[in-house]
């Protein structure tokens, strides 16, 4: 942090946490992952993982807007936190949220603010799920379908 002009208290000033609280953070090992990725953006900076295996860079998935949902049908887990959100759409109290997992499928998740409603994953074929990417796409927009 120093090296970029960032002190720790400067630091902590600019994301929004108290010195202490991030001095715990880094004592007590209880940094996540995503405040990590918080503080690298916050101090302008980028920050890449590459696979020792293969040399390929390896992405940061695209969250969706809807609460994990993970489900198997027919003998496949379908698993939104382990799947990139394509695009979604508000209907009524229902969201609906296109995913696409690394093997390539493709699967609808679907969300109610309802008391007691139940979350659901339905998989779709891809020339479906490229129908409703072209219907719905938002600000997941760049992503390669």
């Amino acid at each position: 942090m120093c090296g970029g002009g960032y002190g720790g208290r400067r630091y902590c000033f600019r994301v929004g946490i108290g010195a202490q609280t991030f001095s715990k953070k880094l004592v007590n090992d209880t940094l996540t992952a995503r405040e990590f990725i918080a503080a690298i953006n916050a101090l302008g900076l980028t920050m890449t993982f590459t696979d020792k295996t293969t040399g390929a860079e390896v992405k940061e998935r695209k969250l969706g807007v809807i609460p994990r949902v993970s489900m198997v049908v027919d003998g496949i887990r379908y698993d939104t936190f382990k799947a990139d959100a394509l695009c979604h759409t508000q209907l009524d109290a229902w969201t609906l949220e296109l995913y696409k997992d690394a093997q390539g499928r493709h699967f609808l998740a679907i969300s109610s603010a309802w008391d007691g409603a139940k979350s659901a994953l339905i998989p779709c074929k891809e020339s479906d799920a490229m129908q409703f990417y072209e219907a719905h796409r938002d600000d997941y927009s760049d992503t390669d379908g």
